[in-house]
């Protein structure tokens, strides 16, 4: 049997917390408690002596702790101990409980954090244990390890944000997306937009260097001014030049869209106003939209912009926006 990773482990100790656990899994629990490596640095006079100890670990840690382990049905004896156990006792209490306690801050300190915007959600600034800083927009969410800035300088993003990091030669700040897109820096300030939904990532750079890769392969180096579009489907992309201009605005909530699609469109109405969009996709896909979204303007206001550059019209009903037409 394959001794059960942190998580696997993490996992089974709070099935049997709430008596869910089934009799596989606390056999797997048995096996891992059995095998604790603290206690063969002990000398025990016999193998009573050792199943003694383990029954009364057992007890102190789920006083101290709260976490019970199972008792394996070949170890619940204890009964009177002679002053030899108790003796060994207090070292093997003592080593058990620090392994123990290594274990559970080892888990701590590489517990995931989450930040999210929701859809309809204001522009948030985060600011990271290194001093960088991440402009979160709406209906996004960035994660990252609580040892961040320690271990390493690695975040995940979904969804659009716009990145200022402190530089530091050493540890590179490492941003993972959707699609295995991966986006690697030193120190600069750049804007990724990788929502989950979308067929595109794009990446802009506003100035140092920015190296973007696709699995283990090097897709391409950006400097300042460039913007990267990766298409998930086929693995092809562009680089053109970027209105770095209109990028920044990011930081203040305006997102500008250029030779968008209505799904794009549709995309940034959800998660800015937290509605759902509807259209005549098969009509209007070859459609393409150039607009500025902002959190400062109203639905009805975005939505006229939209009827001002197309043929396009619109109704809204509670939550709903049903954009009307069958050509741009």
């Amino acid at each position: 049997m394959h001794k059960p990773d942190e998580e696997t482990l993490s996992a089974l100790l709070a099935k049997y917390q709430e008596q869910r656990c089934t009799p596989a899994e606390i056999e797997i629990l048995h096996k891992w408690y059995e095998g604790f490596t603290a206690f063969d640095m002990l000398t025990f006079t016999s193998d009573e002596e050792k199943a003694d100890i383990k029954a009364l670990l057992r007890e102190r840690i789920a006083a101290s702790t709260g976490m019970r382990i199972p008792v394996s049905p070949t170890n619940r004896r204890y009964g009177l101990m002679s002053r030899p156990i108790i003796r060994w006792m207090t070292a093997a209490s003592l080593l058990f409980m620090l392994t123990l306690t290594w274990y559970f801050l080892s888990r701590e300190r590489n517990q995931l954090i989450y930040v999210d915007v929701p859809k309809g959600g204001q522009q948030l600034l985060v600011k990271l244990p290194d001093q960088s800083q991440i402009w979160l927009s709406p209906g996004s969410t960035v994660r990252y390890a609580s040892s961040f800035g320690t271990d390493n300088r690695t975040i995940s993003l979904e969804g659009m944000a716009f990145f200022d990091v402190v530089a530091d030669a050493s540890s590179p700040f490492i941003i993972n997306t959707p699609a295995d897109i991966q986006v690697r820096v030193l120190g600069t300030a750049f804007s990724v937009q990788a929502y989950d939904a979308m067929p595109t990532v794009a990446i802009t750079v506003i100035n140092g260097k920015v190296k973007v890769s696709s699995g283990q392969a090097d897709t391409s180096l950006l400097g300042a001014g460039q913007q990267l579009a990766y298409h998930k489907k086929n693995g092809h992309y562009i680089v053109t030049d970027a209105d770095t201009a209109a990028i920044k605005k990011q930081v203040i909530g305006e997102f500008p869209l250029n030779d968008a699609t209505i799904d794009e469109v549709a995309l940034m109405l959800n998660n800015i106003y937290n509605v759902e969009v509807t259209y005549d996709k098969a009509a209007l896909q070859y459609c393409r939209f150039s607009l500025l979204f902002s959190t400062k303007l109203s639905l009805s206001q975005t939505l006229d912009m939209l009827n001002a550059i197309s043929d396009l019209t619109y109704k809204i009903s509670d939550n709903k926006v049903i954009i009307i037409g069958a050509h741009c």
